[in-house]
């Protein structure tokens, strides 16, 4: 319902339990929001009782507001609003709008045009529970003679309120009692009905809602459809109204479709042609109409006499009359805001048109003209002329200024003022679009509008001096309020303004770096401008002076802060205490006359302080005191101390952050990263740390729990109390809590709350502890949170079995992870007690359980684990020490004994040595007695010429071969695609050995590295620990992961452990009393003798296996933990000494190293399982090189997936792409080579630059000069013999014969030779003399034995060779073409078993003469003593692998 000055007006209840003060402007900036509430421009007003009416000037804010459910923010609290329609009305005499708007006079223009309905202004408004409830009884008295006030009386007392009024109706003994508070009316009414007023009985009924208005004293002449449609406006699109009109009592009804249009209607004043109408609410079913007044009923009832003068009056021009009515029109003239509206209205049209009427409507932002058409026209032309000039002006104004004005606005003040000051303009402010617009009539107005507000409001800004005191800031309010008081008294014209609208002021904080706090005061120009001046006067008496004594060590300062007391010293002192990197010292905020007197006090203090060094040199002291500040802060409170350590570097240090200690870490189900950690779970950083509690959700109980209660501080507890409610919780419950304002480095803090664990109630409880761990992990996942924290839940006072716990934790994880796939989950940390080993070992067995280790191995080294006893020899094949002085390192690999010495060639019997070559030709060997010399030139592979020199020994049955350490200034040993180091070269050395003794031809070999020195026993020791992995059988392996849990010896009697990484401790005791510094200094020796533990830790795997990474590991945790160590290599153990804790971290490194070298082992055995079935090849210059192994792997994988291309990293370099589509390689240069997939019986030569898929024959001619090249014309040479060196000898051409199907019959042949005797060479070089006429049938069909005896069958009908190409170079066999050209095929023979042979021979003899064995040899030869000719008799025995063409 509308109040008094035409608003919409709608009742907000349900804060009632808040106070006044300060609501007010939460529920004007809250209904003003159309963006929160949907409202718009409004005035709040709060009611005695706690509720408040909220008057809109717009119909559509309140509809809006009254379709949303509302709720505000005040104080931190949630509060939900109830909003209803208001059917009250709003108070005239409001004290705040009276002072306000006391300018504003009733007659004036802008004052509102509505009129006050008929009803009675009440204090306390009416809160309906819904529209159709009425608050209306009617009372039919059988009299009409009776005293008001007893009547009044009666009501009161048997409705049992006093807060009603009495209305009158037309029926005089007939009334209306409207109630303004919910009472019970069945109630009421029964009383009424029973109780007798004045000795007779009255009757009391509930009137409903009426539908009905009756309307009085109408206008004459006035049509009834024009009143139809007049009233039909408010129903809009409601329906339409039902009109009965009475002529003659002048009346009217108008029945509506609802209750609701009627109280919008009475809110209203309507005019119809200057008539006023009256209108009072009828109720059809009792034919009543209901009055405020006896007066106003009789005035709605003229006297006849009353109704004859008028008849007399009017009849008089009654023609003229109704002409002139019937020609009056209303027309309505539209215009863009209710500001047009308003200043139009002040134009004051109405005495430039006495004969129209002017309603200027705000609410709907139109001007209705009423009167003759012509008249009509004119004011409509002149109105759009003056609404055409109306001008309108953004104001830039600040944020506070213009919340000020719009408060001081709320009753149209500002427009007022300005009318006041003879200026026709309004002032607006738009809430949506957050602006403040100025319209006036004419740009004069606005301009003089503009300077109106400038000269009489402003903003003005009070900086805050840096040193004033802010403790006080929050006296602001009172001595500005009190201020504004004073000032106010001096300025008569603002006597009626409370201060709250004279001056308002607001605290700025400090928002950059370059901006200091301030006050802004809004409001009046002339107050604040005052205000100003005292309250700058105010801040400068209120400054103080800050004054920093610097104190000249930590431990001093530290000292004084916590057992020196200044507030006893210094009462009323304020001392802050600044520790920073740049200052440390007192802060001391003191007025400037106090100043030097204090500092003098606290300078004699800090003198009191001594302070002495202590050191202390026990192993492992400097990393327990490290890990345990804990233990010397517990020290400082009893004896009044302060106790520092200093780093490595002498400086203090104080920090109470322990830091992380990961013991293993590894990827589970390649998904989840766990890790086994000893570390506080209160200080750990993650996502989420589960807590264990009681059912009370107490944290203070229970180690765990009080932990991160003492970490988080208080603040956990009361979130966990809001969190818990009045919930009762048991056990297997889990209820997430914030860690908001807590000290914890994590989100939230799952309290969980477990049972306890006994033997016959086993099953219940651990299942209950799986189910609490499920609940765990699925709301982290459900939060989206990506790591957690656990404790070893039940493990403590709850008594689980550790083993179980363990177990439990990964199956459930394992669970987890199949129920999630695609969880956010990605790290879960097990957070253990540092000292229970137990419990680790527990973790570690459960962990390889769930990676798949056997139950029976696991088992089995438990056992292992608890040996006592080292055994008493290395396992074989192990790399070992010789205690000769000349061997550094001597080892077996397979058939071949490698020996690093550091003297030159001291062994007896057939010697081969590498020699250097600086020379650019040949691979020579050279004898010299019993030592032969093979020169070796730089070539793209050094390890397969080593391993030719293998083949060379193995061929001529050498004993050693000696290989010198090279030069690094002179030598080109490894150049091409091989490292040019020490490691490089041992890397060459080892492959090759391993290669060689591969192989089925393979002697036993002694290899000698000569020339070195004990810096490279390391290096050779790492090469072969890389060749080694997969070698030892399935006890080496294991004892890699326990091979460290031997239970180690706190005596003192133990191993000499050398102290070389053990460091001294040093600290640093402030106190002012020495006994109490050397009763600190006592206990912390005992302390550091109680921790301190030496040990001794088995190593299963020899030494010689690792690597130089694996001795860094090993060496850096030692040092870092200051534990002191000693290798014991003919022990096979690790001696340690030094604190507990740090042994047991030292020990899971060398676990964690054994660990990753079995996996380095298993890798290899891997990879080398792959290349042995599959290799893949590279072509480089002029032969295909091979990948290691580890690339081999990798490129098979990706084949086999099927991937387009790959990125794979070769020799350390650059990445290089793999492209199976086009079978390339593409390095980081751009340049690509052709790659080959060999499989296993695909041996194709590597000088062969066909595929291992390609069938086609080819004749390829070899380039002179390439290796490949040389090492034919340098072996073709060396079997010449003297035909070499004749002047007119020349070779003219090599080609290679590559022809596939011809070398994979060849090839499937030789391996089936070698199956049968593997023990021997099979396999020679020889040579085969030929015409050209025939070559081209050998290069594509072989050797065919088919053409024998064209030279002569003397040992058989066969093919024949010759074992030097003298032989073969004779005219008979090659005989030279016109121009003396000779052709000899360099020829690969399988020659096998042999026998002497004859010239009738057409396959070999039996091996058996007497037939009792089919076997036959696989060859004959001319004699069996350093044969010269060899005859096969099958095709496939014999490649043609070069032709070489020759003049002699």
């Amino acid at each position: 319902m509308a109040n008094e000055g035409g608003g919409f007006a709608i009742l907000v209840t349900g804060f009632s339990h808040i106070t006044k003060k300060g609501i007010t402007t939460k529920l004007i900036a809250y209904f003003q929001s159309k963006k929160k509430s949907g409202g718009g421009e409004c005035d709040v007003e709060i009611f005695e009782n706690g509720n408040a009416v909220v008057t809109f000037q717009k119909r559509d804010a309140q509809k809006s507001v009254l379709e949303r459910t509302h709720a505000i923010t005040f104080d931190g609290q949630n509060i939900q609003l109830s909003v209803t329609q208001y059917s009250g009305e709003l108070k005239n005499s409001q004290q705040d709008d009276h002072e306000v708007c006391s300018s504003v006079k009733n007659n004036s223009p802008c004052a509102p045009e509505v009129t006050t309905p008929p009803r009675i202004a009440q204090n306390e408004s009416i809160e309906q529970n819904t529209l159709n409830d009425s608050p209306r009884i009617c009372i039919k008295l059988k009299t009409e003679q009776f005293d008001h006030d007893h009547f009044s009386l009666f009501i009161e007392c048997c409705s049992g309120t006093n807060c009603f009024q009495v209305l009158h109706t037309n029926e005089t003994s007939v009334y209306i009692v409207e109630f303004m508070h919910n009472i019970d009316l069945n109630k009421a009414l029964h009383t009424l009905n029973n109780k007798r007023f004045c000795g007779l009985q009255l009757v009391a009924k509930h009137l409903p809602r009426t539908k009905s208005l009756r309307i009085t004293q109408l206008p004459e002449l006035i049509r009834e459809d024009f009143l139809a449609l007049y009233f039909e406006r408010f129903v809009k699109h409601d329906g339409y109204v039902e009109l009965q009109m009475d002529e003659s009592t002048q009346s009217a009804i108008i029945t509506f479709p609802n209750s609701e249009v009627i109280e919008d209607i009475l809110s209203k004043t309507h005019t119809i042609r200057g008539h006023t109408l009256k209108l009072h609410r009828y109720y059809k079913s009792e034919n009543l109409t209901e009055f405020t007044t006896e007066q106003e009923r009789e005035d709605s009832n003229p006297s006849n006499k009353d109704k004859e003068d008028l008849d007399s009056l009017t009849q008089k021009n009654e023609d003229d009359e109704t002409k002139l009515a019937s020609s009056f029109e209303t027309e309505e003239c539209q215009f863009k805001n209710k500001y047009h509206v308003l200043i139009l209205k002040n134009q004051h049209l109405d005495k430039e048109f006495p004969h129209v009427q002017l309603h200027f409507d705000t609410s709907q932002n139109v001007v209705k003209i009423t009167g003759m058409a012509n008249e009509i026209l004119k004011v409509q032309l002149k109105l759009l002329n003056k609404g055409n000039q109306i001008t309108s002006k953004i104001i830039p104004l600040s944020r506070h200024l213009r919340v000020f004005l719009a408060q001081l606005n709320a009753n149209g003040f500002l427009t007022q003022m300005f009318l006041d000051s003879g200026i026709n303009a309004a002032y607006s402010f738009d809430d949506a679009e957050d602006k403040c617009i100025l319209y006036a009539a004419s740009e004069t107005s606005l301009q003089k509008a503009d300077q109106m507000l400038e000269m009489t409001f402003v903003e003005l800004t009070v900086p805050i001096p840096e040193n004033f005191d802010m403790d006080i800031a929050n006296n602001f309010k009172f001595f500005i309020e009190k201020a504004t008081t004073s000032v106010k008294r001096e300025h008569l014209e603002f006597k009626n303004i409370k201060e709250n609208y004279l001056l308002q002021h607001h605290m700025e904080s400090k928002t950059s770096s370059d901006q200091s706090p301030c006050v802004t005061l809004v409001g009046y120009r002339a107050i604040a401008e005052e205000i100003k001046v005292h309250f700058k006067k105010y801040l400068n008496e209120n400054c103080m002076k800050d004054c920093f004594i610097e104190v000249s060590s930590l431990g001093v300062f530290e000292y004084i802060q916590r057992f020196v007391n200044f507030s006893e010293i210094l009462p009323g002192i304020n001392i802050d205490y600044v520790n920073n990197e740049q200052l440390l010292g007192l802060q001391i905020r003191v007025n400037v006359k106090n100043a030097t007197q204090t500092e003098a006090l606290i300078m004699d203090v800090l003198k009191q302080v001594k302070s002495t060094k202590k050191q202390l040199d026990k192993p492992g002291a400097v990393q327990f005191f490290s890990k345990n500040k804990d233990v010397l802060k517990k020290l400082e409170n009893p004896y009044q101390c302060i106790i520092f350590m200093e780093n490595q570097e002498g400086q203090q240090t104080n920090s109470d952050i322990k830091k992380l200690e990961i013991i293993t870490t590894v990827m589970f189900l390649n998904k989840f990263q766990i890790s086994v950690i000893k570390h506080d779970l209160a200080i750990h950083e993650c996502d989420v740390i589960v807590n264990t509690v009681s059912d009370a959700m107490d944290l203070s109980q229970g180690p765990v729990s009080k932990a991160i209660l003492k970490q988080a501080g208080p603040e956990l507890q009361i979130n966990t109390n809001n969190a818990k409610g009045s919930t009762t919780f048991q056990a297997g419950d889990v209820l997430p809590v914030s860690t908001m304002n807590c000290g914890l480095h994590c989100q939230e803090v799952y309290n969980i709350i477990c049972c306890h664990w006994s033997a016959d109630k086993a099953s219940q409880a651990e299942e209950l502890l799986r189910t609490i761990i499920q609940k765990c992990l699925k709301n982290a996942h459900e939060s989206h949170y990506k790591s957690m924290s656990f404790p070893a839940i039940g493990t403590g006072n709850l008594r689980f079995p550790k083993n179980t716990v363990a177990e439990m934790f990964f199956e459930e994880i394992k669970k987890f992870s199949a129920e999630n796939p695609t969880s956010t989950l990605k790290r879960v940390k097990l957070i253990i007690y540092e000292k229970d080993l137990d419990l680790y070992s527990s973790f570690e067995d459960a962990l390889l359980i769930a990676e798949g280790l056997p139950l029976n191995e696991l088992l089995f080294y438990k056992e292992f684990r608890k040996a006592q006893k080292v055994p008493d020899s290395p396992p074989a094949n192990m790399t070992r020490e010789v205690e000769t002085v000349s061997s550094l390192l001597l080892t077996n690999i397979g058939k071949i004994t490698f020996e690093l010495r550091c003297d030159g060639i001291s062994k007896n019997g057939n010697i081969l040595v590498v020699d250097y070559s600086e020379k650019k030709t040949g691979f020579d060997t050279i004898s010299r007695g019993r030592v032969y010399y093979i020169k070796l030139r730089g070539q793209a592979d050094f390890t397969k010429n080593l391993l030719k020199a293998l083949q060379t020994c193995g061929n001529h049955q050498y004993d050693f071969l000696y290989i010198p350490i090279p030069k690094q200034q002179g030598s080109d040993f490894s150049t091409g695609s091989s490292s040019r180091d020490l490691r490089g070269f041992a890397a060459s050395v080892i492959d090759s050995i391993y290669q060689y003794g591969d192989t089925p031809q393979a002697t036993p070999i002694h290899v000698i590295v000569n020339d070195s020195s004990s810096d490279h026993v390391r290096v050779f020791q790492e090469m072969l620990s890389k060749h080694q992995a997969g070698r030892s059988g399935i006890f080496n392996t294991m004892t890699k992961y326990f091979g460290g849990w031997l239970i180690g010896n706190q005596t003192e009697d133990a191993r000499d452990i050398q102290e070389h990484s053990v460091q001294p401790v040093k600290f640093q005791i402030y106190s002012m009393k020495e006994e109490n510094i050397e009763e600190a200094w006592a206990d912390i020796q005992k302390l550091a003798t109680r921790e301190h533990m030496e040990k001794t830790i088995p190593v299963e795997i020899s030494f010689e296996m690792f690597t130089q990474e694996d001795y860094d590991e090993i060496e850096e945790c030692c040092s870092k933990l200051h534990v002191a160590y000693q290798l014991d290599r003919a022990g096979h153990s690790i001696s340690l000494s030094g604190c507990i804790t740090d042994i047991c971290s030292v020990q899971d490194v060398i676990f964690k190293v054994c660990h990753n070298i079995a996996k380095r082992e298993v890798t290899l055995q891997e990879e080398l399982f792959i290349m042995d079935k599959v290799c893949w090849k590279f072509w480089l210059d002029d032969h295909w090189e091979t990948f290691n192994p580890t690339v081999n792997a990798c490129l098979e994988k990706a084949y086999n997936e099927k991937e387009n291309e790959v990125q794979v990293k070769i020799g350390g370099g650059d990445f290089c792409v793999i492209d199976f589509q086009k079978w390339t390689l593409t390095d980081s240069n751009a340049t690509s080579y052709s790659i080959d997939r060999r499989c296993s019986g695909d041996e194709l030569p590597d000088t062969w630059e066909i595929r291992g898929n390609d069938s086609t024959s080819f004749e390829v001619p070899v380039k002179p000069d390439s290796s490949e090249y040389q090492e034919i014309a340098r072996d073709f040479q060396d079997s010449l013999g003297d035909i070499a060196f004749c002047q007119t000898f020349k070779i003219d051409a090599i080609t290679r014969i590559q022809n596939l199907s011809l070398w994979r019959l060849y090839i499937a042949k030789r391996n089936e030779m070698n199956r049968l005797r593997p023990h021997q060479q099979n396999e020679n070089i020889l040579y085969h003399g030929t015409y050209s006429n025939v070559c081209s049938k050998i290069n594509a069909d072989g050797f065919n034995r088919s053409y024998c005896g064209l030279n002569a069958v003397v040992y058989g009908e066969g093919t024949y060779f010759a074992q030097h190409a003298k032989y073969s170079a004779q005219d008979t066999y090659s005989k030279p073409d016109a121009t003396g050209s000779k052709l000899i095929y360099r020829a690969r023979v399988l020659t096998g078993d042999y026998c002497k042979g004859r010239k009738d021979m057409k396959e070999p003899p039996l091996k058996d003469p007497q037939g009792n064995s089919r076997e036959r040899y696989n060859s004959v030869t001319d004699k069996m003593e350093s044969p010269e000719v060899f005859v096969v008799f099958q095709d496939n025995q014999a490649y043609p692998e070069y032709l070489i063409t020759f003049h002699n």
